[in-house]
């Protein structure tokens, strides 16, 4: 191999092409600087209707103030043929070849949900301007090295003039919603379908969670009509979804913590002592910041330039950190208020269920009463929760804890005697 030839090896695999929708996205060196482009598919360079539609969506995109949106220009020839889309950032792979490479990135802890809730965004976002998507495929989704925060580039609403939309999709029809490919009619629906579809892609491999799956099954109907009327109706939904999840599971874990309360009842129940084990609290993953990337060895930028594109990395990762700080401090407030409020309230509850006249309760009504207590436990963190801007599972966790440190003083109260009657 001459040297010629191995130099072009080089690029060959550093190129990290992807074939998307309109042509292919690759990296390309150009003056010794890197530059990420997309060259259009020779067919449509030339259909006049499909270089209007891009003239459009260039001036449509750069009007867009959107971290999910990226930006391009184009480059014609003499005879006006646009060949060569030219991005405004480097740095970005797709979503299919960044799960390619690293597929264990469905299972981190925020991955998917940052995903998808910043395509819900913009998608939100676009629609309020009368602006589709239509197309999310993996190929047309982007992300930053060490980022979850998506981006796209091209909108679809602007080749509606097109005549043959499943010419100018090929390959990616599976992601383009029924009504687009067969007449062009467009609506909020379209993108419900094409955002369900890209979920649909994420979870090929892994198994799909229960408040994603039962929204995708609908999303993703044939018949729009079927559908969710609107994204926002999508999020709702989602948003339900794990809030019945939620639900489920803070009732197995205040239940747990009850019945561990009564284990000082050895005669009823056991002579061992039951060990509660504490939920593990993650920290906020890195990877829910988008910490943008470095310039000079990403992206080979030698000199003044990679200086300044530094600085402003470094500028825009003060920004972030100071953020962070501001809501770690919001969140600290939040719990602190929660805490004390749920206490107060647990205290009260949990007095009924270790009187005096409650030891002497059967099993029966014991049962009984601890499922009441369990359920009005279970409103109070939540309704409290909700009231303090918390999550519902992290609500979940801190009034556990709360039951369980309650519980355990009653305990060391109890005297050993007593116990629940058969």
């Amino acid at each position: 191999m001459n040297y010629e030839e191995l130099l072009a090896k080089r690029d060959a695999s550093g190129s990290q092409k992807t074939k998307m929708p309109f042509g292919v996205f690759y990296r390309k060196q150009v003056d010794k600087k890197y530059r990420q482009v997309v060259s259009l598919r020779p067919e449509l360079s030339s259909n006049m209707m499909f270089s209007d539609g891009l003239r459009k969506d260039a001036e449509l995109t750069n009007g867009i103030d959107d971290r999910h949106q990226l930006h391009f220009d184009f480059k014609a020839d003499s005879s006006g043929d646009i060949y060569e889309i030219d991005l405004d950032q480097s740095g970005l792979q797709s979503l299919s070849l960044l799960l390619e490479h690293e597929p264990s990135l469905i299972a981190r802890k925020h991955f998917v949900d940052n995903v998808v809730g910043g395509l819900l965004d913009l998608c939100e976002n676009l629609h309020n301007e009368g602006v589709y998507c239509l197309c999310l495929a993996p190929q047309c989704v982007f992300l930053r090295k060490n980022s979850s925060v998506p981006q796209i580039l091209f909108h679809g609403s602007c080749y509606l003039g097109v005549s043959n939309q499943k010419e100018l999709y090929l390959d990616f029809t599976d992601f383009v919603a029924p009504e687009v490919l067969e007449n062009g009619e467009v609506d909020e629906r379209s993108d419900v379908y094409a955002l369900g579809k890209l979920i649909q892609y994420l979870f090929a491999d892994s198994e799909m969670g229960y408040d994603y799956k039962k929204v995708v099954e609908q999303a993703t109907q044939e018949d729009p009509s079927a559908r969710y009327d609107s994204i926002a109706q999508m999020r709702s939904a989602l948003s339900k979804k794990r809030r019945q999840r939620t639900i489920v599971l803070s009732l197995i874990g205040v239940a747990v913590a009850l019945l561990i309360g009564f284990m000082v009842l050895p005669e009823t129940f056991s002579s061992d002592e039951m060990e509660y084990v504490k939920p593990v609290e993650e920290p906020l993953p890195d990877d829910e910041l988008d910490d943008g990337f470095n310039a000079q060895t990403e992206l080979g930028i030698w000199g003044t330039d990679s200086m300044v594109m530094k600085a402003a990395d470094e500028a825009d990762s003060a920004q972030m950190k100071a953020d962070e700080q501001k809501m770690k401090e919001y969140d600290a407030k939040a719990e602190q208020i929660f805490r004390k409020q749920f206490t107060k309230q647990a205290e009260r509850i949990l007095a009924r269920i270790y009187s005096k006249e409650s030891m002497n309760y059967t099993e029966k009504e014991f049962r009984a009463q601890s499922s009441s207590v369990t359920q009005e436990l279970l409103k109070w963190q939540l309704d409290l929760g909700a009231d303090a801007g918390l999550t519902d599972a992290r609500s979940q966790l801190i009034a556990s804890q709360i039951v369980e440190q309650i519980s355990n003083r009653y305990k060391k109260q109890q005297r050993p005697s007593n116990g629940v009657q058969k």
